[in-house]
């Protein structure tokens, strides 16, 4: 299947700053309406407005969706799909609840089981930042879109920075961290 990366990620940038804009709706209101999921992870009216933003437009598109917030599919049959998009229409829903501003929207195109396109969205921030494989990381803000860099480190070098999950850091990874020479520690509540 062949598919046009950048037709394709306009569209998901687009279904993020639309599920961010109902997010902050809700965010703004306090009217969160929280829920527990089977695994008793919350839900709250943010993520089911969110997610039917992002699937409206994805659809769009005729490339299967797998959404936190969607229905159940079977591995036995998302599994055999080639393409597909993965969505988390509002990772942090904890950090939400708590409206300390850390929570995303994050969209993924997911090819040959391999990721080559993704948008996270940081509505409370207002940055989009978007990714195409061999293509480059972007940060959009204000209108203004800027190529991200990197630069490479090593797991032995001192003082490197660890983000690691306010919600979800278990033992293994604190042990994992404590193990680096002298790494900082940085929490927070999605991607």
């Amino acid at each position: 299947m062949d598919i046009d990366l950048t037709a394709l990620a306009l569209i998901a940038k687009n279904a993020a700053l639309l599920a961010g804009e109902e997010i902050m709706k809700i965010y703004e209101t306090g009217d969160f309406s929280v829920e527990s999921k089977s695994d008793f992870s919350p839900l709250t009216r943010a993520d089911k407005m969110a997610h039917q933003k992002i699937v409206a437009l994805l659809a769009k598109t005729n490339i299967p969706i797998l959404s936190e917030e969607g229905q159940e599919i079977p591995y036995a049959e998302r599994s055999k799909w080639p393409v597909f998009w993965m969505v988390d229409p509002l990772d942090g829903t904890k950090e939400f609840i708590k409206k300390n501003g850390e929570f995303t929207v994050n969209i993924a195109l997911i090819k040959n089981k391999t990721p080559v396109l993704g948008v996270v969205y940081p509505p409370v921030l207002g940055e989009l930042y978007w990714a195409i494989k061999d293509k480059g990381a972007f940060k959009e803000c204000q209108g203004k879109s800027i190529k991200l860099t990197t630069s490479k480190r090593q797991l032995n070098e001192s003082g490197l920075k660890v983000i690691a999950s306010r919600s979800h850091l278990n033992e293994d990874t604190a042990t994992y961290i404590s193990k680096l020479d002298n790494a900082t520690l940085i929490s927070k509540g999605s991607s």
